[in-house]
């Protein structure tokens, strides 16, 4: 199950570009053929685990050695209702997942698991009390303290993590319709915010209040996929169908940084490292990016930092989609959730968990910008690594 892909390719800056310093080499992966597509993932603060969801269940794992150490199940009781989202708490003994109900009425929407008992989950919160089998949560996530839960579906409901009461409810846009629209919500590293996803529109929160502070647009063909906030809470970043990222600057609300590669297809995931100098991004066609997001003369850089596309002999259908990515607390590892939820094989080999590292290399001088069509050249052998970043050098010279 462990295998290596390493990819070596050209950084573009705003008044230069250099062959980059580091590349992503796959070091683990995980396939369970009892487990359906990974829908979100996540690692544990310390390192040491990760979580993922997958059809109607959360599973951790040991990761250094891959072994499954836990599967948390228990009513929920149809695989038509599924895991949307996965989190640990800070100190990675509980475990917190979203449900989405479909077609099959579910005893709760949110799920608080203890690591060491698989039976029960400590609190089932959100209970669906009147059947409606359309009801669920798209998205959960622990606030900064870990004092509330928040949960977007058909509005957003602000829960206490402690005895799952409801504290707080806000109430979506009209012009969003919970049958077909995209909906995610995120907390400020610091608490004092929320940031929801309605569709194609993000809407910041007053966090105690639930006042509405800012609402940012997103474009009318753009539905939004994904959402983050960076480290020190002062911008926001979405990805959407429409392969863009962007990154707005809460304070001024001036129009966005646009990130965005050809051929990559929807920006399903993404996430800041721990520093907030780097932004990964998981998207439809198999694609990792990871783009630097330290401002030189009041710009981004344009060209991704790093860049890989999964490639297995074993994929059904050619790359799988990247449902779900997520940063090591070191920033030093990317882990990836993949498969797609719409055509199903047995066994289940698109169906994965990665964990990709970030393997530092030897730097180059600088040199003249490489134009879009000197891609990163990937090579499923360690051994050819020196060729391919040669070979990078060459390509960057011819085009001087």
């Amino acid at each position: 199950m462990f295998s290596k892909l390493i990819v070596a390719f050209a950084l573009s800056c705003a008044s230069c570009s250099v062959v980059s310093a580091e590349h992503l080499v796959l070091t683990k992966k995980i396939v369970d053929e009892n487990s359906d597509s990974f829908s979100s993932v996540a690692f544990s603060a310390d390192g040491s685990k990760i979580v993922a969801g997958s059809g109607s269940q959360a599973r951790v794992w040991n990761a250094e050695t891959g072994d499954l150490l836990n599967t948390f199940r228990k009513n929920i009781p149809s695989s038509d209702n599924f895991v949307t989202s996965v989190a640990f708490n800070k100190d990675g003994t509980r475990v917190l997942t979203g449900i989405q109900c479909n077609g099959t009425p579910c005893l709760y929407r949110i799920g608080v698991w203890d690591i060491g008992n698989e039976d029960e989950p400590l609190e089932g919160i959100a209970p669906n009390t009147d059947g409606d089998v359309s009801q669920g949560a798209y998205s959960v996530a622990y606030n900064s303290d870990e004092s509330k839960i928040l949960e977007i579906g058909s509005d957003i409901k602000v829960w206490n993590a402690a005895d799952g009461s409801l504290l707080q409810t806000i109430v979506a846009p009209r012009s969003y319709d919970a049958s077909i629209d995209t909906a995610v919500v995120t907390s400020s590293p610091d608490g004092s915010k929320i940031a929801a996803v309605w569709n194609i529109t993000i809407v910041l929160y007053n966090a105690a209040s639930g006042e509405e502070i800012a609402k940012f647009y997103n474009g009318p063909k753009q539905p939004i996929k994904c959402i983050a906030f960076n480290h020190d809470g002062t911008r926001i970043v979405v990805g959407s169908v429409e392969s863009t990222i962007k990154i707005w600057d809460i304070a001024s609300r001036l129009p966005p940084f646009t990130l965005e590669y050809p051929g990559t297809g929807s920006a399903n995931s993404i996430a800041y490292n721990s520093k907030g100098t780097r932004l990964a991004a998981g998207y439809e066609n198999g694609h990792i990016i990871v783009w630097d997001t330290i401002e030189r003369s009041n710009e981004l850089p344009t060209f991704p930092l790093m860049k890989a596309i999964l490639k297995d002999e074993l994929y059904v259908r050619g790359p799988p989609p990247i449902n779900s990515i997520a940063y090591s607390p070191d920033g030093d590892e990317l882990l990836l959730g993949t498969g797609d939820r719409l055509f199903r094989s047995t066994p289940s080999s698109d169906d994965t968990l990665q964990v990709w590292e970030i393997v530092s290399a030897p730097s180059a001088a600088p040199s003249a910008a490489p134009s879009a069509s000197a891609a990163p050249i990937a090579t499923t052998s360690a051994s050819l690594l020196s060729s391919v970043v040669t070979l990078s050098f060459m390509i960057v010279y011819l085009i001087v």
